[in-house]
């Protein structure tokens, strides 16, 4: 819900800011009235907010607003001072300033605030570890509280931190023990305000492709304790972006196999809200390549498939994004001409409010449409009228604005989505094969096209910005053409266009996304183009009886599975049903009970039970005895809450999942 980013050049900085805290004056507390003596970015409706000291350039400041009130709170590396903390409750009327940060984390790489008192830091521990670090302030910024859990790997970097409320916060980072195997994911989550954190071992596994390791989690974005997708990859060598996501609170993940992220480097900043359909839509700020090409990208199905727009830049990134609506974005770039940027039509056009070339980090946080904060441009600046919104469009891939100046609007295009090994295309029609160089942003690849007859034709292609070029397979014939691109002598990407003499299926819903790990779960799905179905697959398991009611609906029953897969129907004539989130499908282990609190109430009914345990995940019913709880509340996938309804005597608790019901056990019993 609140922007979400993290710092690129962290161990550099971490020196600088080690070296600054020596001077830091701890109980340093400014006050500052109104703030708007200059105009902002752009001069588009942001106003300077002065602030105690100049901020150190270079440095990452973070940003974080409450969502539907006047309260943003922003960190900077000020001159002399430290990090400082700066808060306004009052929608940029007045700011308070605050150097007591440096007691509880000695670099914070992120920051989220739930709400107008309690906000969250995810860094670096303070002095001397300097290991990873976790901090909240429960006054609105003034004192802080270091709250690093106890035993984290020093080798662990929390870079990104996101909080649904005052006690429930998700971290993200990565575990780099500069050894093999190298970068590898890290995830956390805390339901009682820190006292506890889950650290997630069931996170996507992916086959280590770089020397440097899988991919690091760089952003995590949640709309609620359940629902959550975080986003990274490897700034590194051949590094790729990654996105993965949960709909039922760490229980299961899944891994986006959308393969317009692999012609991206890594995902820097997220920000989600909640979408249509039960998924979350969600805006990413990211790099096409390493400190060359700032690209935005969103999802509409909970982070599954991706499509978004790339500026004419050819250095720097964007780093932070924050979405007060589905509709309205503000995103900041570090490193180059765009640094700060909006739309107000979910993503159709954006606009520049101020070009930036300086290699900084900066942020950008909404607390409502009107009023957002960001700290680019190596300063604070406010706005109370949305600062701007839409005004240059975006043109098709490799087409540029026509009319706009590339100096002051922001000349975009359409993001070319990077084509899989498989293309799949209606005989007859255009197709496309999208890839991307990353060694060569200039010249001219060969193209080979072997026709489904044998016949081999030639072509070429353009490889343009960010080393995107794409291939156009005219009158796509019926069958398999294989197209192969070559650049610099080698093949360099193979990819199969099948050609069909129907429309593709899709899928439009489920009427289940979980069941148990055993399978047997009826599950209907609506869609489109269900006409001579010839199989339908939980990941790689083929379904054995399918049961078409229609053209727009079918029955299957689940096989058994682990963790959560994308369901795929494949027809005779139209193939593959295209990737997305309303497909996916959760394999759930059986949950358990630990215990209740409190584990007695009156046989009235009404006491409010917390019920502790594993697999809380598509909760069903929970019964006392043989009686149905009215009221429930899943607060994680090992935590919830519950109204006991009336009884006499003790009678066992049990909880329905969609994964099955909890065993009987000592802990699970209640008396009246």
């Amino acid at each position: 819900m609140k922007s979400q980013f993290r710092g690129r050049g962290r161990l550099l900085t971490l020196v600088t800011a080690v070296v600054a805290a020596v001077t830091t004056v701890l109980s340093l507390s400014l006050t500052a009235g109104p703030a708007t003596a200059s105009a902002g970015p752009g001069n588009s409706g942001w106003q300077a907010v002065s602030l105690p000291g100049p901020v150190v350039p270079g440095v990452p400041s973070l940003a974080s607003c409450t969502s539907g009130t006047s309260f943003c709170l922003t960190v900077s590396q000020l001159n002399n001072l430290g990090y400082t903390v700066s808060v306004t409750a009052d929608a940029g009327a007045s700011w308070q300033h605050y150097a007591t940060l440096s007691a509880a984390m000695s670099y914070p790489n992120a920051a989220s605030c739930p709400t107008t008192t309690v906000c969250w830091l995810a860094g670096y521990s303070p002095a001397p570890a300097y290991g990873p670090g976790v901090a909240e302030t429960t006054d609105g910024g003034k004192t802080w509280t270091d709250m690093t859990p106890a035993n984290l790997p020093f080798s662990w970097q929390l870079t990104s931190i996101d909080c649904v409320s005052a006690t429930t916060c998700w971290i993200a980072g990565d575990d780099s023990p500069g050894v093999a195997p190298g970068f590898t994911p890290v995830l956390g989550e805390t339901t009682d305000g820190g006292a506890n954190w889950t650290w997630f071992t069931n996170l996507p596994a992916i086959t280590q492709y770089d020397p440097q390791g899988t991919y690091a989690l760089d952003a995590i974005a949640c709309t609620s304790a359940l629902d959550c997708v975080a986003g990274g990859g490897l700034d590194v060598g051949d590094g790729l972006a990654q996105v993965i996501f949960t709909t039922d609170g760490g229980e299961t993940w899944s891994r986006s196999t959308d393969p317009t992220l692999t012609g991206l480097q890594e995902i820097f900043g997220l920000s989600c809200v909640n979408g249509s359909g039960g998924l979350p839509t969600c805006y990413a700020a990211a790099a096409a390549t390493s400190a060359a090409g700032p690209v935005v990208i969103s999802s509409t199905d909970g982070g599954a498939t991706w499509s978004g727009m790339e500026t004419y830049d050819n250095t720097g990134w964007m780093y932070s994004i924050a979405c007060p609506d589905a509709a309205h974005c503000r995103a900041t770039g570090a490193g180059t001409t765009v640094g700060l940027v909006g739309t107000a039509d979910g993503g159709n056009s954006w606009t520049v409010a101020t070009s930036d070339t300086s290699n900084e980090e900066g942020s950008v946080a909404c607390a409502s449409v009107s009023f957002c904060v960001t700290t680019t441009d190596n300063a604070l600046w406010e706005t109370t009228t949305g600062g701007g919104g839409s005004g240059a469009s975006k043109a098709a891939a490799g087409t540029r604005l026509s009319g706009v100046a590339a100096a002051v609007k922001l000349a975009a295009r359409w993001l070319p989505e990077v084509s899989g090994p498989t293309v799949a295309a209606l005989a007859g029609r255009t197709a496309t094969v999208t890839g991307q160089y990353r060694a060569l942003h200039t010249g001219t690849a060969r193209v080979t096209f072997t026709l489904p007859t044998g016949t081999v034709k030639t072509g070429s292609a353009s490889i343009g910005l960010n080393g995107y070029y794409t291939v156009t397979v005219a009158g796509t014939p019926k069958g398999v053409t294989k197209v192969q691109v070559s650049i610099a002598g080698k093949v360099y990407q193979t990819v199969v266009v099948h050609g069909y003499p129907a429309p593709a299926p899709a899928v439009t819903s489920m009427s289940v996304h979980a069941g148990p790990a055993g399978g047997g779960t009826a599950v209907t799905i609506k869609g489109t183009n269900f006409r001579h179905v010839s199989g339908v697959y939980f990941g790689s398991a083929l379904v054995r009886t399918v049961a078409v009611s229609s053209p727009t609906e079918l029955t299957v029953k689940a096989p058994a599975g682990k963790q959560a897969s994308y369901l795929t129907v494949v027809t005779r004539d139209g193939g593959p049903s295209p990737l997305t989130g309303r497909s996916v499908f959760n394999f759930l282990a059986k949950p358990a009970l630990g215990k209740l609190s409190p584990a007695s109430g009156p046989a009235g009914g009404g006491t409010t039970v917390t019920i502790t345990g594993s697999g809380f995940a598509f909760v069903k019913k929970v019964y006392f005895g043989t009686k149905l709880a009215a009221h429930f509340k899943v607060v994680s996938s090992r935590e919830m809450k519950v109204s006991a309804p009336p009884g006499t005597g003790t009678v066992q608790v049990r909880v329905v999942t969609a994964g099955g019901t909890t065993p009987v056990t000592a802990g699970g019993s209640f008396s009246y």
